[in-house]
């Protein structure tokens, strides 16, 4: 699984700060970690971290994001906030550890996104392979889809639905918003733990009073759910919610399926000789179904799920701040260039887009000019080919660049 880094450091090299920052912003987990060069020396691993599990949101960069109560914000704003948020609470514990000023040249930060970020709730997927210096090249560029653990959740959200009636359940989450959002942070823990190849027992949800006591056009929960096509799986007494074990495996399918299968197209398809080991990092990696789907697909691969994958991405991030070299190669998700003029070619060019120039000659302008190709392999430090260009008049003292 992948996040894209982006890393901001006031000094020229990160090894001048005094500490280094990962920042994770997620669709459903966001949090910090940090670590100070001394204790990095002494042991890379040691990094502090603090997250919250927000609420499920699929995030694109320019949409407007809606909370349940359908209030409506850009996301920008919302970015900002939680970005600012999660600096600041950063800060006030770094201060109260040392009791001394940090200095925003002594920071180095390292902001980590979904590397799909198109798409929200995501499974990011990247094929490394380690280099002979012990440093980490990226092979193919990161691909993935919303397969995450959100839509998991959204499939439970159904399930309730489906048993309780659309109508009546939306009305129950307008009027106890509090109640919705302590079920679904109920499911997320829970739903680390299911396990069926471990045990085939009921898994038992709390139900909150507001659910318990509401009136279903004139049925109590209980009765709904007897009536329902539930009613051989499902049972209520006073507050736990009893639900067959192959009901709630029911919720994790569709995603599970579609990450093992694009795993294993992955493989099938990869040029590289052997793919020696699939890790899996991130919140869903603590999903023993996705785990146990996941060894059963690829049993002649080695699975490795480290100690705390929900933390993995914090962590990495920081210790990539402080060895950025650990990662030697990256694959172009995108293709770059800019906007220049050319010489113009009738019949090729747009006619509207021909130019004037001061010696009389014709030019087409916006023509993209390209420098990187999408799947290009980039190594890290290493210029890319270079391009002469020049002044579209000669009185001209300065030229810009527009990067696409």
């Amino acid at each position: 699984m992948g996040r894209q880094i982006c890393v901001i450091c006031i000094e020229k090299n990160a090894m001048t700060s005094l500490f280094v920052v990962g920042i994770d912003f997620g669709t459903t987990y966001s949090g910090w970690s940090y670590s100070s060069k001394s204790d990095f020396d002494i042991d890379p691993t040691k990094v502090a971290t603090k997250g919250w599990h927000g609420d499920q949101f699929d995030i694109t960069r320019d949409m407007d994001i809606e909370d349940e109560t359908g209030k409506k914000l850009k996301a920008k704003f919302v970015f900002m906030a939680s970005i600012r948020f999660l600096r600041d609470d950063l800060l006030k514990v770094i201060d109260d550890r040392i009791k001394g000023d940090v200095k925003p040249d002594e920071i180095c930060w390292v902001l980590t996104v979904p590397a799909i970020w198109d798409d929200g709730g995501t499974v990011d997927i990247a094929v490394q392979e380690v280099a002979e210096n012990g440093s980490m090249k990226n092979i193919y560029k990161a691909s993935g889809g919303d397969w995450g653990g959100t839509k998991v959740d959204d499939a439970y959200v159904k399930f309730l639905e489906d048993m309780l009636g659309k109508e009546s359940f939306e009305e129950f989450k307008r009027s106890n918003m509090d109640d919705y959002i302590f079920m679904i942070r109920e499911f997320e823990l829970k739903k680390r733990s299911v396990d069926p190849v471990k045990s085939d027992k009921p898994i038992i949800f709390r139900v909150p009073f507001g659910l318990h006591a509401k009136n279903f056009r004139g049925k109590k929960i209980h009765e709904v759910i007897r009536d329902s096509p539930f009613g051989s799986t499902v049972s209520i007494k006073d507050d736990k919610l009893k639900v067959n074990v192959s009901v709630v495996t029911k919720c994790f399918k569709t995603q599970v399926d579609a990450i093992v299968d694009h795993v294993s197209n992955l493989i099938d398809q990869s040029t590289i000789d052997e793919i020696a080991a699939v890790v899996l990092v991130g919140g869903f990696s603590n999903c023993p179904i996705l785990q146990q789907a996941m060894k059963t697909k690829l049993d002649n691969h080695t699975i490795i799920v480290p100690n705390d994958p929900d933390l993995a991405v914090l962590k990495g991030a920081v210790i990539f701040g402080h060895k950025p070299e650990l990662i030697s190669q990256r694959v172009s998700k995108y293709t770059y260039g800019i906007d220049t003029r050319a010489q113009f070619i009738e019949h090729v060019h747009r006619e509207s887009y021909r130019v004037k120039n001061e010696n009389g000659g014709f030019r087409c302008q916006h023509v993209f000019d390209k420098h990187i190709t999408v799947g290009q392999c980039l190594i890290v430090g290493e210029a890319q080919a270079q391009k002469g260009y020049v002044p579209v008049k000669p009185s001209q003292t300065a030229l810009n660049f527009d990067i696409y």
